[in-house]
């Protein structure tokens, strides 16, 4: 205890005699975190010098049980996060299957979007051959068709959207009256081409795409056929090409 006391009292003096040296400043936080926790542990012990030494001894352990602690919180943090982006996506999935029943659709895989392709016709997504994604494959969303797969890599894949020019689907109507071709028109919106004459074609009729029972788009307008061998008409365009984040690539039964 006698010795104990000596050393508080000469860490005392030390730090009183430093204080009118103007390396002081520099010292102080060093006086801080280091001499103050010692002068306090030799103070508050009946065997400062002994517990000092315990401590600088089991420091390594504390050290790596800190460490392990906050291992631990980022692990912790990371299966939080999975845990989230799970519940996230299975709720995605009921929406998907609530609006979209089909006894047609075999499968479901979701995927992220990664951003639109270099001619900004084709959208890219996060999931590819591994994921069991096909060239083909359709991409819908809340029951609407978005697209078709045109690429596929073996970690990602691209589709092209049913605004696309490049777009072609076989469609018919949800009163099962009127049937035809949905065609892109240019990232405008969608036209429904090739029906026939005697086809009760008209406004408000819903667009479905034949072999999945997906919806294309509503009839917004009865073109004029003039001397056009087929009725023509336009759908709107359910969906935004620029704010999707989240689809489905669906898989048809009869692949």
């Amino acid at each position: 205890m006698k010795n104990s006391l000596k050393i508080v009292l000469v860490i005392n003096f030390l730090v009183f005699g430093l204080g009118f040296t103007p390396i002081y400043p520099f010292l102080s936080g060093f006086f801080v975190r280091t001499l103050a926790p010692i002068e306090v542990l030799l103070v508050r012990s009946n065997s400062g010098l002994l517990d000092w030494v315990g401590f600088v001894k089991s420091w390594p352990r504390l050290k790596s049980e800190i460490n392990l602690s906050k291992n631990n919180q980022s692990f912790l943090e990371i299966k939080q996060i999975e845990i989230q982006r799970l519940e996230k996506e299975n709720e995605l999935l009921r929406q998907e299957l609530k609006v979209s029943s089909s006894k047609l659709i075999k499968q479901r895989i979701l995927a992220y979007v990664l951003g639109r392709g270099r001619g900004r016709d084709e959208i890219l997504l996060d999931v590819g051959l591994s994921q069991g994604v096909k060239e083909g494959d359709l991409v819908s969303l809340n029951g609407f068709l978005l697209g078709k797969v045109s690429l596929v890599e073996r970690n990602f894949s691209k589709f092209l959207p049913t605004s696309s020019g490049l777009s072609v689907f076989e469609a018919v109507s949800n009163d099962n009256k009127v049937r035809g071709e949905v065609v892109g028109d240019f990232g405008q919106g969608l036209v429904l081409t090739k029906v026939l004459p005697s086809q009760d074609l008209k406004v408000g009729q819903l667009m479905v795409e034949s072999q999945s029972s997906l919806v294309l788009g509503q009839v917004t307008k009865v073109l004029p056929q003039g001397a056009k061998i087929f009725k023509e008409a336009t759908l709107n365009l359910p969906y935004d090409a620029d704010s999707l984040n989240v689809v489905f690539v669906v898989k048809i039964h009869n692949e």
